[in-house]
């Protein structure tokens, strides 16, 4: 589940059991898909929307990792 993120492209992924009232049926059985915003705040590198983004003082509008990514240039 933690990497459907990024195999998905999107910022964050749920997955649930039950019914969800605005889901989608899709052609495989039992799926269903609901889509919706991210919560959170954008990071302005990677453009993820997370709620940890502005975590580190020093970098206010990073998420974690992209912070870690400008102080270490790893």
């Amino acid at each position: 589940e933690a990497q459907l993120p990024n195999l998905l492209i999107v910022s964050q992924v749920v997955l649930t059991e039950g019914d969800a009232p605005e889901a989608k049926v899709t052609d495989i059985a039992q799926l269903k898909i609901q889509v919706a915003a991210a919560v959170g705040h954008k990071c302005e590198r990677c453009w993820i929307y997370s709620e940890e983004v502005g975590r580190d003082a020093e970098y206010p509008t990073l998420c974690p990792r992209c912070a870690t990514v400008i102080k270490t240039g790893k």
